[in-house]
């Protein structure tokens, strides 16, 4: 499935609590209000919480309406949108094919007003933990400010942490590395930063299968229960509902559950889970010794 999620993100300072607004997947951000930088890492890395992929992202591709998904942690405030992304000049809409076609040249002409909307890959460990994820579109990251050693102040790329070369007097920078462009701090004047940036997304079976799950789970639990202990439902959607606590007992009592999704069920939460698993005909002996 190709389609497109726009977010707002931002994060809370580990100094002073404020929330720090993060328009886009950056491992450094600095605080507008105690002046501190910090790591992007732990909680505040939602994009690293399948849990929160799950209960945002997932919900809003599978909505049968595109709206806001509001997500709130201790660390991070989310929302989340299923929309494509849109010029930054004049606001039209951008198919999310199109823009899914020009992430590799690092931008995507707007065929309205001649505008250009930034692209870039995700770097490789994150697409190794979101596999689905092709590409992020119109981030604004927001440079670093650090105290280092033998200097007041350090500006450096949000990134990928290099040193920005200085720029008195300009708002825009542009990092010689991972070529990555900046906004410069300036709380005299603080330029307004749009607030969405998109993920495009090319999500294959499995993936949009447990999304539908975790939906239907948020809607009516007893739906899934309903689901996972049918016989028709097919192996590989019982392997999925498995790793969900609130139907372990369901999946294991199927006469059609595979043997992945027994293994993943004899470590099962719930001790009647465990035991329908040692008395599931398909059990296979590595399970039952393992019980």
């Amino acid at each position: 499935m190709l389609t497109s999620i726009a977010v707002k993100a931002s994060v809370s300072c580990p100094s002073c609590s404020i929330q720090v607004p993060v328009n886009g997947l950056f491992p450094r951000a600095s605080c507008p209000g105690c002046g501190g930088a910090f790591a992007v890492e732990g909680g505040r890395a939602w994009w690293a919480d399948r849990l929160v992929l799950d209960s945002g992202v997932g919900c809003a591709v599978i909505a049968a309406r595109p709206e806001e998904e509001p997500l709130e942690t201790e660390e991070v405030v989310l929302t989340f949108v299923r929309k494509e992304p849109a010029c930054p000049s004049c606001g039209k809409s951008i198919a999310a094919a199109l823009v899914a076609s020009a992430i590799a040249s690092g931008a995507c002409g707007c065929a309205t007003c001649g505008g250009s909307l930034p692209l870039r890959p995700p770097e490789e460990g994150v697409r190794a933990s979101l596999p689905w994820l092709l590409g992020l579109a119109g981030e604004t990251p927001a440079a670093v400010v650090e105290q280092r050693a033998g200097r007041t102040a350090a500006l450096c790329c949000p990134a990928c942490g290099a040193d920005l070369p200085s720029a008195s007097g300009e708002r825009l920078v542009r990092c010689e590395y991972c070529r990555t462009t900046s906004l410069t701090p300036d709380p005299s004047a603080p330029a307004r930063r749009r607030e969405w940036f998109w993920l495009i997304l090319d999500a294959d079976e499995r993936t949009t299968a447990r999304w539908t799950f975790k939906a239907i789970e948020n809607e009516d639990a007893s739906k899934l229960d309903t689901i996972a202990s049918d016989p028709a439902t097919p192996p590989w959607q019982l392997e999925i509902l498995a790793e969900i606590s609130w139907v372990e007992r369901e999946v294991a009592s199927n006469p059609s559950a595979p043997e992945a999704a027994l293994a993943i069920l004899a470590g099962a939460e719930h001790s009647s889970a465990r035991e329908r698993v040692a008395a599931h005909p398909r059990a296979p002996r590595a399970i039952l010794d393992r019980l």
